[in-house]
């Protein structure tokens, strides 16, 4: 089994791990702090995503360079590229620091009509750790993005499942005996360190990659600066349209509303990492396959194929989620937490269409023609912010989220499928056609079938067990006899006889 294969197993059983924990120990948060103390936890979180913009987009450049110079075989610029880095990121800490302390002097004043004194002086604690968590978790993705540009996926993905697994244990121990927030975020700060400590000796000592400042001229920084400028537009925009509704939330309505809509972004950030696992995976390929100067119908097919298996191994959890996740989260977290199911279902379903667009999105990156996309992605961040405002004034948490797929659906579905075709070249009318209208029959059946599955029995974790186990079987004969083609079929059995 080749090395891609692995990674992409390993990296998928590191999600399934992760999400797990996370569903794991959230309730056991709920009933430890309460669920205003939750939702103060969730809202300060919201805000440690705008650290990760003092990085100005680099470390979403990180795999292209890397995969550059590692094609062209240009060591010297590798070594002076990890170096300049390694300086940038000391200087984006002392800045990151700075910030932390400067809104925790603000925050009283952003919160004073929805918090308590004690929840406000316990954010201002919390927001004063949350710097050096970021700053951690900022060279801990730096040093995985030089692996990912060596494609090192199972090691990648070795390290992040060790890492979680350590913080499941450490966490859940903590959690039952009582311990508070801050206790939490100084274990998950010293967690962090670890591993990150870790994947520095293994680029190190492994990739044999040190810092060398050699040859590094104007040229060269602009080069690295210019392209990250644009990812840094593009990095505001997700941060912006990500972030900003539980922020929003927070200050309109109240903490226990943050609670509720955190738990559905819970489900809504589970899709998105089942999603960037391929994509992880397929990026670096993609990068090396324009580098090489392949031809567009060879571009065209990938993209086709790669969007396929994506297609088919989102839909069963979306379509499980769909039928089974109102049952799942009333046993999970309870009664009071209803809203959190249609909050993530309104949000989940219209980025199936975004999933597939892998291929077209590494392409971009690695032609340098994301100048506009970026620009609009910033768009779409300030469109939802907009949007947010207005609806959570009508509608409370539910407006929040048809505001974000309004903008979601406008920006990501339909310009971004204008812009792959106008300036890639790619052939997105075939991509939809042949990765989701084609199968909107089989969509159907499932779902009439699966209806009628989730209507079985009582609202137990048995009979939930039962009803996900045959949507699954269902899914699987579905899949097997009507939607794979012959070609994903052999694929599929070469794959078990290397297994065995």
């Amino acid at each position: 089994m080749n090395k891609k294969i692995y990674g992409t197993i390993v990296g998928y059983l590191n999600m399934i791990t992760s999400n797990l924990v996370a569903f794991f120990l959230t309730p056991i948060m709920i009933l430890t702090w309460g669920d205003a103390e939750y939702g103060l936890y969730k809202l300060m979180f919201s805000f440690m995503a705008y650290f990760f913009l003092m990085d100005v987009g680099i470390a979403n450049s990180i795999v292209k360079f890397i995969s550059e110079y590692t094609t062209k075989e240009e060591t010297e610029k590798e070594s002076n590229y990890f170096a300049l880095l390694l300086f940038f990121y000391a200087l984006v800490s002392l800045v990151i620091l700075s910030m932390g302390y400067g809104l925790s002097r603000i925050l009283p004043y952003m919160y004073q009509n929805t918090l308590s004194y004690s929840e406000i002086k316990m954010g201002q604690n919390i927001i004063l750790l949350l710097p050096i968590l970021a700053i951690g978790t900022i060279f801990m993705n730096f040093f995985i993005g030089i692996l990912r540009g060596h494609q090192k996926h199972i090691f990648i993905n070795l390290i992040n499942l060790c890492k979680t697994l350590v913080r499941f244990l450490l966490l859940y121990y903590a959690l039952i005996l009582h311990n508070n927030i801050i206790n939490i975020i100084v274990l998950d700060i010293i967690i962090c360190f670890c591993f990150t400590f870790l994947v520095l000796l293994y680029v190190i000592f492994k990739i044999k990659l040190t810092p060398k400042i050699k040859g590094i001229n104007f040229v060269f920084v602009k080069s690295i600066f210019s392209f990250s400028g644009y990812m840094f537009l593009a990095t505001i925009g997700f941060q912006i349209f990500w972030s900003v509704d539980s922020i929003i939330i927070g200050s309109i309505l109240s903490t226990e509303m943050v609670a509720i809509y955190s738990i559905g972004t819970l489900f809504i950030v589970l899709f998105q990492t089942l999603s960037s696992v391929t994509n992880q995976i397929i990026a670096p390929e993609v990068m090396k396959m324009v580098y090489s100067n392949v031809d567009k119908n060879e571009m065209n097919q990938l993209m086709v194929d790669v969007g396929r298996i994506k297609f088919f191994i989102i839909l069963l959890p979306m379509i499980g989620f769909v039928f089974l996740g109102n049952h799942f989260i009333s046993l999970w977290v309870g009664r009071g937490f209803e809203l959190a199911y249609v909050v993530a279902l309104i949000v989940i379903v219209p980025q199936i269409f975004s999933f597939i667009q892998d291929v077209p999105v590494a392409a971009m990156y690695a032609k340098n023609k994301h100048k506009w996309y970026s620009i609009t992605i910033l768009f779409a961040g300030l469109l939802n912010c907009g949007l947010t405002i207005i609806m959570v004034n009508l509608i409370g948490i539910i407006g929040a989220a048809i505001g974000t797929t309004f903008a979601f659906v406008f920006i990501f579905v339909f310009y971004a499928s204008f812009f792959y075709k106008k300036t890639l070249d790619f052939d997105m009318k075939r991509l939809y056609l042949e990765v989701i209208l084609k199968h909107i029959p089989s969509v159907l059946l499932v779902s009439i079938l699966s209806l009628i599955i989730s209507q079985l029995g009582t609202l137990s974790w048995f009979w939930l067990g039962i009803q996900s186990l045959l949507v699954t079987l269902l899914y699987i004969i579905i899949l097997w006899t009507i939607m794979l083609n012959s070609r994903e079929k052999g694929a599929i059995k070469n794959i078990l006889r290397m297994g065995n």
